[in-house]
């Protein structure tokens, strides 16, 4: 029973079913296809909010690589062409490519400084 909680900008967009995923860090306990997800905002305050209870559809590894200024997504091994990397992004609830990769690289780095992974639901 994986709990997940999501910053204001995406809390809304979970909630309203336009983001079906997430990008983590792998767990100790890693989320596993059929798993029920518990997706929240403001978990450990006052004002925590369940947004959705989903199952979870599938959970695939994400690696961030960069050669220059060229930064390189894989999913489940395989190298994303652009398209699908902006894709990804709007998936994820970003407005394209080029904050989703800015989020990453702040939060985690590039190459990924802990293995991630991708969870729909």
């Amino acid at each position: 029973m994986p709990s997940y909680n999501f910053k204001t900008w995406k809390a809304a967009k979970v909630k309203s079913g336009e983001s079906r995923q997430t990008i983590r860090p792998v767990r100790s306990r890693p989320t596993v296809p059929g798993d029920i997800l518990y997706l929240y905002h403001g978990q450990r305050t006052k004002s925590c909010e369940l947004l959705r209870t989903e199952t979870c559809k599938s959970v695939e590894p994400v690696h961030f690589a960069r050669s220059s200024l060229i930064t390189f997504i894989f999913v489940g091994g395989r190298l994303l062409p652009w398209s699908e990397v902006e894709d990804l992004a709007k998936a994820d609830g970003f407005e394209n490519s080029t904050p989703f990769i800015d989020f990453f690289v702040q939060h985690y780095g590039i190459p990924n400084s802990r293995p991630l992974e991708l969870i729909k639901w």
